[in-house]
């Protein structure tokens, strides 16, 4: 079977035909050359065990982001029932010569290829049915492309339809929002389905929702799921997430006077320089997005900022423990969002400082007693964790658990200049008295309307925990922020 694809330098596809032999009667390994997109590929194809138990003969199958189409085209042959090739537009030429020259006789009435892009209308594609398998092959590489892939697959697939889906790259932030868009997307398809169905005549009449995720459910961008119309949950009803109904009644049992009323932490742009992770030796970059989000917070509320080499992990952990609100901006790491701040001593040479000398973790906070109204953790993955019983455990939760009454957190890598604006934005409503949630929900609805219209931009941060408020009249505060 040959197989040529044209060469693309944004997707990265293959430049060279190549030659796979298609095996119709065993199930040995084959194998091919290329780059990941081909390896993906044929991880594919080796899953040819689940199509067989399946029913390949009867099920109709979809191909999205199909490229070179090797998966689609080998199912063809396989006997499916029917095969979809979808793509865009720079790719149906290619598709359409590799059905013509791979796909002969009665094949050529179980086979076609159709212009598609994620997040467009599914109606032509699902002309004559939907489909029984729906597959994808190195295809994902942004998180605004896993939304829109997990979401069109749900209007596309069959009840105990199977998804298979490989992809590289080191994308693991990307796989990861795919993974928990599908695993709600699937029980909200159908019209948002079993989940929202039930009690879409409330949702209308409550301006909140709060919702406690399950399992890796917590994961899911709650506020980035749209309705048929591709209207935005979050652009109706204000969100909130409680990790677990165990958080919610520790929450909801602190004393009325537990928390602080007035202080604040700002950190912003931590100098950290060339550490030891993990046993290798990382070079952290500045980030001046997060200084200037910094020196904007705390010039709002009368606060000095630590900032570069005076935001330390031991200035952190001295303040951290009696003010109102902590914002941070800084580096997170990428599996339980613990933040990177700056070493007491930094170095240009060996030895470099090690992670207990300027990682933040879930231990240092775990051993403090805070009273802080508000935490906001604008760091990369501070949202992230380790999926239990109880929900994720990660930093975020950390600091739930150690006191603070609600915690704004990132679910993926920041884009520094967004969330400056998005920050600029939230605090501007948070500073006029309104909630930290409809401060979050109106933070979210500038950056759509103003340029920021990504979901990796607008629906990167979830409040956790309780909603807040705060009273800036006996805080030192100069005049109110100007629009962002």
């Amino acid at each position: 079977m040959r197989l040529r694809q044209e060469y693309k330098p944004e997707k990265q596809r293959f430049e060279n035909p190549f030659e796979l032999e298609v095996d119709r009667s065993s199930n040995a390994d084959r194998s091919g050359e290329g780059d990941n997109g081909l390896c993906n590929s044929i991880s594919l194809i080796k899953l040819r065990q689940s199509y067989t138990a399946l029913g390949t003969t009867e099920c109709r199958v979809l191909e999205l982001g199909a490229g070179c189409s090797l998966v689609g085209i080998y199912l063809c042959l396989l006997g499916a029932k029917m095969t979809v090739l979808t793509d865009q537009k720079c790719c149906v030429k290619t598709l359409k010569d590799n059905m013509a020259a791979n796909v002969t006789g009665v094949g050529r009435s179980r086979i076609k290829v159709v212009e598609y892009c994620w997040g467009k209308s599914t109606e032509d594609l699902t002309k004559d049915g939907l489909f029984h398998l729906i597959l994808a092959a190195e295809c994902l590489y942004s998180a605004d492309d896993s939304v829109l892939l997990a979401q069109c697959m749900t209007k596309l697939a069959k009840p105990g339809l199977r998804i298979f889906v490989s992809m590289g790259r080191n994308r693991g932030v990307v796989i990861m929002i795919f993974k928990c868009i599908m695993l709600l997307s699937v029980l909200m398809s159908a019209g948002q389905g079993i989940i929202i169905a039930p009690v879409v005549s409330l949702l209308k009449q409550q301006p909140e929702i709060i919702i406690v995720p399950d399992s890796c459910a917590y994961q899911v961008p709650f506020a980035a799921l749209a309705d048929e119309g591709g209207k935005y949950l979050s652009e109706t009803c204000r969100i909130r997430i409680v990790p677990s109904l165990t958080t919610l009644k520790h929450v909801q049992d602190s004393p009325p006077d537990y928390h602080s009323q007035t202080g604040a932490l700002i950190v912003g742009d931590p100098m950290v320089g060339t550490v030891i992770y993990k046993g290798r030796c990382r070079n952290m970059l500045p980030l001046p997005c997060a200084r200037k989000e910094a020196e904007m917070i705390g010039g709002l509320l009368g606060v000095r900022p630590l900032i570069g080499d005076s935001a330390t992990k031991y200035s952190v952990l001295q303040a951290i423990s009696s003010v109102s609100l902590i914002h941070i901006a800084a580096h997170g790491e990428p599996e339980r969002g613990e933040i990177v701040l700056s070493p007491m001593h930094p170095t240009l040479l060996p030895p470099f400082p090690r992670e207990e000398e300027y990682l933040l973790t879930m231990a240092d906070i775990s051993k403090t007693q805070l009273r802080a109204k508000l935490v906001v953790l604008s760091c990369d993955h501070s949202a992230r964790g380790q999926i239990r019983t109880e929900g994720v455990i990660g930093i975020a939760r950390a600091f739930l658990r150690s006191g603070a009454r609600s915690v704004l957190a990132a679910r993926w890598v920041l884009d520094d200049r967004a969330t400056e604006k998005f920050m600029t934005c939230f605090y501007k409503h948070l500073f006029r008295g309104e909630s930290a949630s409809e401060s979050l929900h109106k933070a979210r609805k500038w950056m759509r309307n103003n340029g920021f219209d990504k979901v990796s931009q607008w629906a990167t941060f979830m409040i956790m925990g309780d909603n807040v408020t705060f009273d800036f009249g006996n805080w030192p505060v100069p005049s109110a922020p100007q629009e962002p």
